[in-house]
């Protein structure tokens, strides 16, 4: 492998990993999440994965300079990589914004989608059934259960105040994982007390946050189903329907750019 070569597999491995890390909340991105939690009380997704982001890009730099300091040669084949790297991103800057931001509303969209279209019917259920394997097939559901006020935990996510609260069935223990967990949006109160709760199956896994929270109480939460309490999936399809076809178009034009200014 060239040096060349051996930069660019450096970057791009450092990158996909902190990628995957942040997306599953594990390796050190993790780390580096709950060591601010620990020292200040809270975290910065977005500052945990700069910093997460900048440690795995050492490497490649480290790998750099040896290969400049080693050989003048691979120096200035470097330089003029770079320089022709810069001048295709240049050219190709524009329809890679667009089909990055089209991929995302696509994705996004097309998530809410598929959770609006099993959300049209209510379903009821228990958690003891949940407990048991029995997983509904429907987003918009009835749960029967009881809270767990005393294990709730209070996040702030994207400017919006979050409460996680427990769902167990009667013959639940810590022994078990949890098999529900409701979500309460911007201190929405409601009784604790009631036989169920209603709402709609978030499209998002239980925050790396929460479930650290739990898992340091002996408790495995990795697989619970978040119900965000008072939602109703089905009233977001036409959105769902109008970011799919949005997103979609804008990656088409994007991918159209790219492909007529890299030749």
């Amino acid at each position: 492998m060239s040096s060349r070569r051996a930069i660019q597999a450096t970057f791009g491995v450092g990158l996909c990993a902190v990628i995957y890390w942040a997306y599953s909340y594990t390796g050190p991105y993790r780390w580096l999440a709950e060591f601010s939690l620990r020292a200040f009380g809270s975290y910065s997704p977005k500052l945990a994965f700069m910093s997460t982001l900048l440690m795995f890009l050492l490497p490649s730099a480290v790998l750099r300079r040896f290969v400049n300091a080693r050989s003048p040669a691979a120096a200035a084949d470097y330089r003029r990589l770079v320089a022709e790297q810069n001048a295709l991103t240049t050219r190709i800057q524009s329809g890679l914004i667009l089909a990055t931001l089209g991929a995302v509303l696509l994705f996004v969209g097309g998530r809410d989608l598929l959770a609006a279209h099993a959300g049209t019917t209510l379903v009821r259920t228990s958690c003891a059934s949940i407990e048991a394997g029995t997983r509904p097939a429907s987003t918009w559901l009835n749960i029967q259960g009881t809270t767990r006020p005393d294990a709730a935990v209070a996040t702030t996510e994207s400017y919006h105040n979050h409460r996680y609260v427990p769902l167990v069935s009667n013959s639940w223990s810590k022994a078990q994982p949890l098999a529900v967990v409701l979500r309460f949006d911007d201190d929405r109160e409601d009784d604790m007390s009631a036989a169920s709760f209603e709402g709609g199956v978030s499209t998002e896994d239980l925050p790396g946050m929460v479930r650290t929270t739990y898992e340091a109480e002996g408790v495995q939460a990795g697989d619970a189903l978040v119900l965000v309490v008072g939602n109703l999936p089905g009233k977001h399809l036409t959105r769902s329907r109008f970011l799919s076809g949005a997103g979609l178009l804008a990656v088409a034009v994007g991918a159209f750019l790219i492909w007529r200014k890299w030749r």
